[in-house]
């Protein structure tokens, strides 16, 4: 990817940061797979029968290893502004689907309640989305990726749907959704709620398979403090940062992600 477009989506994506910590789903998008020249199918695909999910499935051309990352964004914008985690996983010969939840981008509109931390149906969105692209792509590895709110919805699903073995990436981890209410809401002056609490989540979060999960944690991002028996379980790359943060921030020779996409290689390497 041309080094002068990937600066000015890092620009963009560090700026989507600071419009996080609520649902504030966007219909337009800033960047698509065209404007990139990456090779992709966009589907639209059914998660009940009046909800459609846009999604973008990039797929290299060169290079192409038999496996498939489905990444699930955090609470802001759509897709879109996520697209630099998925080209840049691309570039590394990694299948990519991409979707947007119900009342996020070019998926179904929906009556999003921006005053809570995520829907319980976005969970069902992750299921329709994996269920179709296993039916699509027979014979591949899947891989989860979590972003921030895609962790809880990417962790409830695999514990719902027994996939438990399943390896899985996350960058801001909430493992702990109490906590990360308290802190929004005592930080950003919000009055936050969720579909669940601790008591209902924490048996997700215990059945992640240990030695299966890779897990970028900021070490200034105090809304999603890692609980020891997460960083006793799970593979940890620490940075010196905040909340999302990693992916700009563990980069080197001027390229954005390098290195963090460099982690996830290697943990997927060995872990397939």
């Amino acid at each position: 990817m041309h080094s002068i477009l990937r600066i000015l989506l890092t620009v963009l994506f560090i700026f989507n940061l600071q419009q996080a910590f609520a649902l504030k789903p966007k219909t337009t998008y800033e960047q698509t797979p065209e404007s990139l020249n990456l090779n992709y199918k966009e589907y639209k695909i059914k998660a009940d029968s009046v909800t459609s999910l846009n999604s973008w499935y990039l797929q290299p051309v060169i290079n192409r290893k038999n496996i498939t990352v489905i990444i699930s964004n955090g609470d802001y914008g759509n897709m879109g502004n996520f697209i630099l985690n998925g080209a840049t996983l691309y570039d590394l010969g990694y299948d990519v689907a991409m979707y947007d939840y119900r009342g996020f981008g070019g998926s179904s509109s929906f009556a999003t309640d921006t005053n809570l931390l995520f829907h319980d149906e976005y969970v069902d969105d992750l299921r329709a989305v994996y269920n179709f692209y296993k039916k699509q792509n027979p014979g591949r590895q899947y891989v989860f990726m979590g972003l921030s709110m895609g962790t809880i919805i990417t962790t409830v699903f695999m514990g719902t749907d027994s996939l438990e073995q399943q390896l899985f990436v996350y960058d801001g981890f909430v493992n702990s959704i109490d906590h990360a209410l308290n802190t929004i809401n005592k930080s950003k002056h919000k009055s936050l709620k969720a579909p669940m609490n601790d008591a209902a989540y924490d048996p997700y979060v215990a059945m992640l398979s240990p030695g299966k999960g890779l897990i970028f944690n900021g070490s200034k991002d105090n809304i999603c403090r890692l609980k020891p028996a997460v960083r006793d379980s799970f593979e940890i790359v620490d940075f010196d940062g905040g909340h999302l943060q990693g992916f700009y921030k563990l980069s080197e020779n001027g390229l954005t992600g390098s290195l963090y996409n460099k982690y996830i290689d290697e943990f997927i390497r060995k872990n397939k």
